[in-house]
Order: C-alpha cells, then structure tokens, then sequence
C-alpha cells in the first residue's frame, strides 16, 4: 500500500512541479538507482521480518515503477529511464551483479511499457553494474546505487578521495546516487554537484537497529517522509531550479 500510494504521489507532484516551473521541458530523464526489491537473505533475520516474499516484492515494485513511467509519459514530450541495481537485490554476498531481483523489476516494467503501448520510453538497464553514464543537455551525468561509497561525499578526506576518484574516471558533471536514503546536494571541488536521493519507503527492523529508523522524516511527520528529489537541467546549467518532493 505504502508503494503503490508513493509512486502515484511522487508521479502527480511532479508534474505539479513542471506547472509551477513554467519553463519549457523538451524531455523528462528518470534515474532509477536500484533497491526496489529488498530480498530475503540482507542480513541474518531478514525474512522472518519481510512482510512480502520475493516474488511479490518484484510484482510490487515492477507495477509502481510502471505507474511513475506512464503517468508521467502523458505529461512529456519524451521519457528516458535509466536504471541500476541496488545491493538489497543480491541473495548472498558472493552473487553475480547481473543476479539481482531489480533486474527482474527492471524488465517486467519494461515488459509492461511495450504492452501498454509506451514503445516511445526509452529504458536503459545497466545489467552488470552499479553506474551509468549518459548525456543531458550536453552535460555527463553519472548514477550509481551508492553502496561502495561513504554517506558523506566531501566532509572527509576519505569522502573526498572517492568522489574526486570517480569524477577523474567518469569525467561526469553531474552525479546522482541512492543508498544513503538521506536527501542531499553536495559538490565534488567545488564544481560538479552530487544529489543524493531519499528512500521512499520507512525504515524498518534493520534500519532501527542501526540508528536510522527512517532517515527521510520525523516518525510522527508521515507526510515529510521524503520521495524523491525533482530538479531542471539546461545547456547552461547543470541543475536549475530543484524541488524535494514529499508524501503530504
């Protein structure tokens, strides 16, 4: 219920937020950076605590997914979907990249696009990795799940290190990336902007373990909890105007 009353939220803002904007949009590009599916054997006690199996968690993710997709296809020119997998997908640590439950995700609502007719969306799956890069507007972006990287982005040198790594090997200007589930717009020297996207969803036993039971809002603040982070791209800048969307 939470999923599916996400994505028609997050779908229905967004495109208040084009309205508000009032600029032109020749093309509206989703990155989509993996956990959709939160698998069974991520930590010891996991699928005693799930609420849904692997085969539903895919089925429920696939159709939200689809949901974003075609609300938003009705309301831009064109769509182009990029998309990565998260490390929740794995079903043990020493798993191949390519067998990931976001992949399954991934093609069902691929699959499901070309049924409903939406053979004008262009989906891209990186298959075997955990990054992507492609072009908007002329700038390089770059997307990654974000598990192999500290939350922190350029507070530490270590942080920084990492970063300045990836920006030398992907010569990217824009960086987009998930994981972390705390919302946040950091620069990489001072010049190539990394946005780090919140988690849809609350958190749950795990996260409480941790000490982040739900990293995109106060418990008692439902309506904060943060759902995605929605901003402009032009030839002459890499973000323009930005929006952090949430369930209220």
């Amino acid at each position: 219920d939470i999923v599916h009353e996400a994505a028609r939220t997050f779908a229905r803002k967004v495109v208040r937020h084009r309205r508000q904007w009032g600029a032109e949009f020749d093309e509206l590009v989703i990155p989509i950076l993996g956990d959709i599916a939160t698998g069974t054997e991520i930590y010891e006690t996991q699928k005693t605590e799930i609420e849904s199996l692997l085969a539903r968690q895919i089925k429920d993710g696939a159709q939200a997914l689809t949901t974003i997709v075609t609300t938003l296809r009705e309301h831009f020119d064109a769509v182009r979907v990029y998309a990565v997998v998260g490390n929740h997908g794995f079903q043990s640590a020493s798993a191949a990249r390519g067998s990931n439950t976001d992949l399954a995700c991934y093609f069902w609502m691929e699959d499901a696009l070309r049924r409903e007719g939406y053979d004008d969306v262009e989906v891209t799956i990186g298959e075997h990795s955990h990054h992507l890069n492609f072009e908007i507007r002329g700038w390089r972006c770059h997307i990654r799940h974000g598990q192999d990287s500290q939350s922190q982005v350029d507070e530490t040198a270590r942080s920084q290190a990492d970063w300045r790594g990836w920006r030398d090997k992907h010569k990217f200007d824009l960086a987009i990336r998930g994981h972390h589930h705390v919302p946040s717009l950091h620069w990489v020297l001072n010049r190539y902007p990394v946005v780090t996207l919140p988690s849809p969803k609350p958190g749950g036993e795990f996260a409480d373990r941790i000490g982040d039971p739900d990293a995109s809002a106060p418990a008692d603040h439902v309506t904060e909890r943060k759902l995605g982070y929605c901003f402009g791209v032009s030839e002459d800048r890499r973000i323009t105007d930005s929006r952090m969307t949430d369930a209220g």
